[in-house]
């Protein structure tokens, strides 16, 4: 099987200064809400997830890295599955896009037989525990994936581009779309995507299904992050004249605007209910690193860390990578918080 891209999404012909789920019937999309686990950049995109009963995530335990399922009501921990910790400590260790649907919780953990660290394959495990299985294929170098409906789409690192889709056993691997695409998102038909061809510009772009109806969106000078919102909205975070900027606009690129600007380097963003969450792995003169909520009553900090990413939960629950903690490596150990920020526990 192979790997789809997942999207960045952006709206409007606009250059930058220095830089819900679709309703409609057979028409799914990658949003966030229900799919914020995914949303669309690198590192440790999708590094939680949740179903109704559980929440599922990455602990260390002695000299393992463990992907644990923990009840929702009880808080009892099952270990699905495990990896010994390399030997070196600053490798990204880590379970990456943890998901789990139906019966299964679908992940790609980190290969310790790779010297380069980068033969990531797509895994399932029963959520009792049983039935792992390899979906990718032995050879197969992959990027990202999301699961929509009854299907797989992904991307491959390497070997091919475009997208590729798969059922959820692994079986009945198509090329969907072979055209040069970075972190795409399928949204109301069609994908949003990043464009690097004219690097340091990067463009964000968006075209139907089939590839065609190419429309340029907007272009910065250097790389930036996205999200779209359960409100259908979409979030940015880019690089501007003084520091970085939060924009949201509609999905046609309508109604640009900005929301916060003077920030760090933004590493990661979401939106849950109209309300903006980025994490800032840097601090500067006028915020900190940490995790912030930008809502209608202003910015508030609501971890105070270094967070690389963070997954945000339909339950309100956040879980982050809390690079101050490096016992699982550069990308830190998980940690759980509430949209409030009223509590932080390592997990």
């Amino acid at each position: 099987m192979k790997t789809s891209q997942i999207v960045v999404l952006f709206a409007a012909a606009a250059l930058l200064a220095g830089c819900g789920k679709n309703q409609n019937p057979g028409s799914p999309d990658i949003v966030c809400g229900e799919y914020t686990r995914i949303c669309n950049m690198v590192p440790c995109v999708g590094c939680a997830s949740e179903d109704g009963d559980a929440f599922y995530y990455s602990v260390l335990e002695g000299d393992y890295l463990a992907l644990v399922r923990q009840n929702k009501s009880t808080g009892v921990k099952m270990v699905l599955d495990r990896i010994p910790r390399p030997s070196d400590s600053r490798t990204d260790f880590s379970f990456q896009y943890i998901m789990a649907d139906g019966n299964y919780v679908y992940y790609m953990p980190f290969d310790v037989s790779d010297s380069d660290n980068r033969t990531y394959k797509i895994w399932r495990i029963g959520k009792d525990g049983s039935g792992k299985t390899m979906l990718s294929g032995p050879d197969d170098v992959l990027l990202e994936y999301y699961i929509l409906g009854d299907s797989i789409y992904y991307r491959y690192l390497f070997g091919s581009s475009g997208v590729w889709s798969c059922g959820l056993d692994g079986s009945g691997a198509s090329h969907l779309l072979d055209k040069e695409m970075n972190y795409p998102i399928l949204y109301s038909g069609r994908y949003y995507y990043t464009s690097y061809t004219d690097y340091p510009v990067i463009k964000l772009v968006s075209c139907l299904e089939d590839g065609s109806d190419e429309k340029p969106l907007m272009e910065c000078e250097g790389n930036f992050c996205f999200a779209i919102g359960d409100n259908g909205k979409v979030y940015v975070a880019a690089p501007g004249q003084e520091g970085w900027e939060i924009l949201s606009m509609n999905t046609d690129g309508s109604a640009l605007q900005t929301l916060a600007a003077g920030l760090p380097g933004v590493t990661y963003i979401n939106s849950l209910g109209g309300d903006v969450f980025f994490s800032c792995y840097q601090g500067s003169s006028s915020l900190s690193a940490g995790l912030y909520r930008l809502s209608g009553s202003g910015l508030k900090c609501l971890v105070s860390a270094k967070v690389m990413s963070f997954c945000l939960l339909d339950s309100g629950r956040i879980i982050y990578m809390n690079a101050d903690d490096t016992s699982c490596g550069r990308l830190g150990a998980s940690y759980m918080t509430d949209i409030e920020g009223s509590f932080n526990d390592k997990l």
